[in-house]
């Protein structure tokens, strides 16, 4: 049975350099340190596999040599073409001890073409012959990121939501290498105008006191990755959301509707209710369920009789019909919304107070009034309120003409 193939030792880049030149471009391993292309390579400085990645096509087409052929450069640019284009098919770095020149010949035959611009693999290329990259740049390309997509900061309790909403933000618009620390920068001049935009978001968004101070202390650099994590810093071990968390959970594991003296309706305190739940459920790190919030808001109901037998009579009807589907918190809301609105209709007034208006007249001194305005001519009408209408219509009518 004859032996496994054992790969190569490659554990420097010189050694990824030699397997290059022998493995893909063929040079023997006997001729290598003698080959023009090997000697060019070494006389522009080119002593590594990472050295090689950086060459254009302008430097390979400038190296030089005695006997150096045509052929030996443009296999060197398809190798390099071919790395970039095996390692995006992986999305990662590709261990070259593991392509052999059969597959290297393959691609160089069906795949290259000389033509075409090499692109590093990290950089996604709409050419065609990746679907995987064409969708994601054409996706990119449809993305026009908005600042209004990005949700205020303003109170230190809701910080999780926040944090939650702004990193799903920035993942929508492709945005999220910007806080990676661990992100290679391939395009600078793009990079830093990301950072500029991010940083415009964060000047208007973050508007907690210290988080808004963090932002501008970094207005010269503008350094998104060091913000964020300076201001994730601040914020995750803060006290603020579980004290309110605490406040809101004692409150509706409390409260009694018929006990506070509520002034408004049952159906707004049923919205009140509700409210209180997300606001919990949103900054607490361990939200009530469905069926803990039924609990809470059917013993904050109980004691107020249309409302406490909705539950009870729900259940029931249930079990008759053989129904196991759970009740959600949402759907009891609007169970007992419905008994409410029927309570709030009754109570609302159907006579309701007419209106009445209140005519305001002036009085003053008439005798004063006339010394002061002499010698004018005052016209005044008289009404008589208290003589019967039937007697002033005798008068009128035996008046002369």
């Amino acid at each position: 049975m004859p032996a496994a193939a054992t790969e190569p030792n490659l554990d420097t880049e010189a050694k990824k350099l030699d397997y290059v030149l022998t493995e893909w471009i063929d040079i023997p391993v006997g001729d290598l340190e003698t080959h023009p292309l090997k000697i060019a390579l070494t006389d522009a400085g080119i002593k590594g596999f990472e050295d090689l990645l950086i060459l254009s096509q302008e430097d390979i087409e400038n190296l030089a040599a005695a006997d150096l052929a045509m052929i030996h450069k443009r296999l060197l640019k398809c190798a390099i073409a071919y790395y970039h284009w095996a390692s995006r098919t992986v999305k990662k770095q590709i261990r070259l001890a593991s392509h052999k020149k059969a597959t290297f010949n393959d691609y160089r035959v069906s795949s290259y073409d000389p033509h075409a611009k090499v692109v590093p693999w990290q950089i996604p290329v709409a050419d065609g012959t990746d679907p995987i990259a064409d969708a994601l740049e054409n996706w990119k390309k449809s993305v026009k990121p908005n600042k209004a997509d990005y949700k205020e900061f303003r109170d230190d309790s809701f910080w999780n939501r926040a944090k939650e909403n702004f990193v799903d933000t920035l993942e929508s618009h492709g945005l999220d290498h910007l806080i990676d620390e661990t992100y290679t920068i391939v395009n600078k001049g793009l990079y830093d105008q990301q950072q500029k935009w991010v940083y415009n978001v964060l000047t208007d968004k973050m508007l907690a006191p210290q988080a808004r101070s963090i932002v501008k202390r970094h207005k010269d650099t503008k350094d998104i990755c060091a913000i964020w994590k300076e201001i994730c810093e601040a914020y995750d071990d803060s006290m603020s959301a579980e004290l309110r968390a605490q406040k809101l959970s004692a409150y509706m594991t409390s409260v009694r509707l018929h006990q506070i003296n509520w002034k408004g309706s049952q159906n707004g305190f049923l919205l009140h209710f509700q409210e209180q739940a997300r606001m919990y459920n949103e900054i607490s790190e361990t939200p009530y369920t469905d069926e803990q919030l039924i609990n809470f808001l059917g013993t904050a109901v109980s004691g107020t009789d249309n409302l406490a037998q909705v539950l009870p009579l729900n259940k029931a009807a249930k079990r008759a019909a053989g129904n196991t589907d759970k009740l959600t918190f949402s759907e009891y809301i609007g169970l007992l919304s419905q008994s409410a609105q029927v309570h709030d209709g009754a109570r609302a007034s159907t006579n309701p107070r007419p209106r009445r208006q209140v005519n305001t007249h002036m009085t003053t001194d008439f005798e004063a009034f006339m010394a002061e305005h002499a010698p004018y001519e005052f016209e005044v009408e008289y009404h008589d309120i208290d003589t019967p209408v039937d007697i002033l219509v005798n008068q009128a009518q035996q008046a002369p003409t």
